[in-house]
């Protein structure tokens, strides 16, 4: 038992002593063992080591056993020397991780609440401050591409208001589609472009892309949340608008997915890419 300390009260490895060793003062910090239980260990009865204990805590004062009491308490639950209080911390950390990030995001709301909430019609020489520019730093900006002799644009550019009044926290932009890009087809028209950090990161082009017949407000904004823009409670794709066809009574959906079938796709591409450097 070379090397290791015997403390049954039987076969004590030291003489009785009302001293404690590093060791024994340690686990009692640690709230393992009392002081009493250090000395019975050491070869004191039980009676004798209470009547010690309580001998030095009565020379204490009032204030210093209430200190020393305190400190033992918090010491148990906080000390980060401990495996269990190397949990705690960590435990701690991550829950005041968590609030900061509910504060932080909180602000951010507040922040932002009522910051956009209508619908910015721009002109082509806007486009790089309010969509390139506004769009840095992970703020979405939501541009709709209209025409006032496509019936449908008009469907889309309603919903577009109501959308921007329901998510105050997104940008939403309207430009003409010929000012936004020239040779630009009224057959691509509704046209969506999703920008964020300063580039698009989606497109949605043509009716069929936002919703179909009946389009409304619920079905892009479900459309816009598949895409990560923003947060919806439509956890499938809403209902189609009933009266859609009553506002028109010409069907021109077939006419303007057939154009759009025809259109040279690669134009559309170069002239995007072209629109994110606009000066």
């Amino acid at each position: 038992m070379s090397g290791i300390t015997t403390y049954d009260v039987n076969k004590p490895t030291y003489a009785y002593t009302d001293q404690t060793t590093e060791f024994d003062d340690e686990c009692i910090r640690r709230g393992i063992i009392t002081k009493a239980d250090a000395i019975v260990r050491k070869g004191a009865t039980p009676a004798e080591a209470h009547r010690l204990v309580a001998q030095a805590a009565a020379a204490a004062t009032e204030d210093d056993v209430g200190d020393q009491m305190q400190h033992l308490n918090l010491t148990h639950k906080n000390e980060l020397d401990s495996d269990s209080d190397d949990e705690f911390l960590k435990d701690h950390r991550s829950r005041r991780l968590s609030e900061l990030n509910a504060e932080r995001a909180k602000k951010l709301n507040s922040k932002l609440k009522g910051k956009f909430g209508s619908v910015l019609t721009i002109s082509r020489p806007d486009w790089s401050k309010e969509v390139n520019e506004a769009s840095m730093d992970g703020q979405w900006v939501i541009i709709n591409l209209t025409s006032d002799s496509v019936w449908e644009s008009r469907i889309v550019e309603e919903a577009m208001r109501k959308l921007a009044a329901k998510f105050a926290d997104i940008k939403f932009v309207s430009i003409r589609s010929t000012s936004a890009i020239e040779r630009w087809p009224d057959s691509n028209l509704p046209t969506i472009f999703l920008y964020q950090n300063g580039s698009m990161q989606k497109q949605f082009i043509g009716l069929e892309a936002i919703g179909g017949y009946g389009v409304n407000e619920d079905r892009i904004e479900y459309r816009l949340a598949k895409a990560g823009v923003l947060e919806t409670e439509f956890q499938t794709d809403p209902e189609r608008s009933s009266n859609f066809d009553k506002k028109n009574p010409v069907n021109r959906v077939s006419h303007g997915m057939t154009e759009l079938a025809t259109y040279d796709e690669d134009n559309d591409e170069d002239d995007l890419n072209d629109y994110d450097n606009v000066d």
